[in-house]
């Protein structure tokens, strides 16, 4: 290479603008051995986005201090790709961009189901930075942040982009923007889009410099989630109850979203959002990407310094909730398995105590830190809570008096009564002892407890209506108001009774209380 006739990449210069300067500096060499001292090669790509020969080219461009990746990284637009495809797609396109740029144009799949189909053979420019180029360069370039596709604006200057189309079997010809090109009118968005725009172009120009380049797809799928968990979302809502999809189309107009191939004219906007929003997978179609990730986050910077954990159960420790083991209500399960259950459209942990075997979940739409024994419910009870279950079973106990040591209700106790060999009706209550002392223990408990409940209630002339549920919410005892509990208890039965109002003499009482 005739090393006089080498010249200095602009900033922000696109690599097929360089190789068309280089061929346009190089007049004492012909078109073809021009092309085979570059690249290695006669024949060479003339398709604007996606040159090859990259490691031929670096020989070259070292003179300047320029290796194959700081080509790949500053003059291509690999960092486009990169974050959204998996780790064997982007190892092709690289070693295409590295070698033969053979079937490059497909693999980097920016024209799938008809994208931006209207940007296959063209180039953009901007007007004001072409006058801007010249006069500070003496020569105008393509610059790479303008020929992204889909970009419809300068991110300098807000402007539209003029679009030029070619002719890519043109033999013996690379484009020179700075001879070529007739700088037009210059157009600006609408008032309602220029925001969008100016901030959208923001993004690309993050992303293309390189900013995102250790995300990957995976990354990006579990920061989603994450955010989505977050809000309190943890599956896919229904179409029309999507609040999140509204407020999509309130923030992006169709004005803007079909400027960019994104809106009606593709497809079903709420089709793709959704499928970017709740999919397992990434979709391929970058742009719809980047605005799903724009809408949720901000912006892609804000997206890359997210890193917020999940935490619906609180920090760890947690505690067992088996009454009958050493380790109720300590602090000694340490981790949990976490998954998104669709059903119940809820994030659900299951935690497991070492010492007994008790299993239980909790779901994060009714975790109350402070009442885990309402919030949880069992998965497995484990050995040791079904042998004792047994044992009560074996001494005559009631289901209600072994709700009541086993920490559960009654209803659970019968659901287990199978697993140690009993039926459901293996107890018929009012005929066992053990039953019959347990209420009158508790009769006499809270006989002397409600009565001065409903004396200081009459004493202090409170304005709530007496009744069975305001009682048994003073005494602190809920299961009161509960049908076949309070029958159970006669004497509290009789006092309360005598002390409820019907709602007429509620309101004689008011009435009474206001005079």
């Amino acid at each position: 290479m005739r090393s006089q006739f080498l010249i200095v990449p602009y900033e922000d210069e696109d690599l097929y603008s360089w190789v068309s300067r280089h061929i346009k500096h190089s007049i004492n060499l012909g078109f073809n051995d021009i092309l085979e001292e570059l690249t290695g090669q006669r024949r060479y790509s003339r398709r604007i986005r996606y040159l090859g020969q990259i490691e031929n080219i670096a020989r070259v461009l070292s003179v300047f201090g320029y290796n194959a990746e700081m080509i790949i990284d500053k003059m291509t637009y690999f960092n486009i790709v990169k974050p959204f495809y998996d780790e064997t797609k982007t190892n092709i396109i690289k070693d295409s961009l590295l070698g033969s740029s053979e079937r490059l144009y497909n693999r980097f799949s920016f024209h799938k189901a008809g994208m931006f189909s209207a940007e296959k053979f063209c180039y953009k420019v901007c007007p004001k930075c072409f006058e801007e180029d010249k006069e500070k360069y003496g020569e105008a370039y393509l610059h790479r942040n303008h020929n992204i596709i889909g970009i419809r604006t300068c991110y300098k200057h807000n402007c539209y982009l003029d679009i030029v189309n070619y002719i890519v079997n043109r033999k013996g010809h690379y484009y020179d923007v700075d001879s070529e090109y007739l700088p037009s009118k210059i157009k600006y968005p609408t008032d309602e889009t220029i925001d969008l725009h100016n901030k959208f172009n923001k993004d690309i120009v993050y992303l293309i410099e390189g900013n995102m380049s250790f995300i990957t797809s995976e990354i990006i799928r579990k920061k989603i989630k994450v955010k989505l968990a977050i809000m309190g979302i943890t599956n896919r809502p229904f179409l029309n109850n999507d609040y999140l999809l509204r407020d999509f189309h309130s923030k992006y107009s169709d004005e803007f979203l079909n400027e960019y191939d994104l809106g009606s004219k593709i497809g079903n906007v709420d089709t793709w959002f959704r499928k970017c929003m709740y999919s397992d997978k990434v979709n391929e179609n970058i742009f719809r990407q980047i605005i799903t990730i724009r809408f949720l986050f901000g912006s892609l910077h804000e997206f890359v310094e997210f890193n917020e954990v999940f935490v619906p159960f609180g920090k760890g420790p947690y505690p067992c909730m088996n009454k009958i083991c050493e380790g109720y209500h300590k602090k000694i399960i340490n981790r949990y398995e976490g998954k998104f259950h669709r059903n119940r459209n809820c994030y659900v942990g299951t935690f497991k105590c070492d010492i007994c075997g008790y299993t239980y979940t909790l779901s994060d739409k009714t975790y109350n830190e402070n009442n885990i024994d309402e919030s949880s419910r069992i998965k497995s009870p484990g050995e040791l809570w079904l042998r004792k279950l047994e044992e009560y079973v074996e001494k005559g106990y009631s289901r209600n008096r072994i709700g009541e040591l086993l920490n559960v209700s009654d209803h659970t106790i019968g659901d287990y009564l199978s697993k140690i060999g009993l039926s459901r009706s293996w107890y018929k209550k009012g005929e066992d002892n053990h039953f019959n002392q347990y209420w009158n223990e508790k009769d006499l408990e809270f006989y002397p407890k409600v009565k001065k409940v409903i004396n200081d209630i009459k004493r202090n002339k409170e304005e709530n209506r007496i009744t069975i549920r305001y009682i048994a919410q003073k005494v602190g005892y809920s299961s009161m108001k509960r049908k076949g509990v309070i029958e159970r208890m006669p004497k509290v039965r009789k006092l309360v009774e005598d002390s409820t109002e019907t709602y007429a003499e509620y309101k004689i009482r008011i009435k009474q209380l206001v005079h």
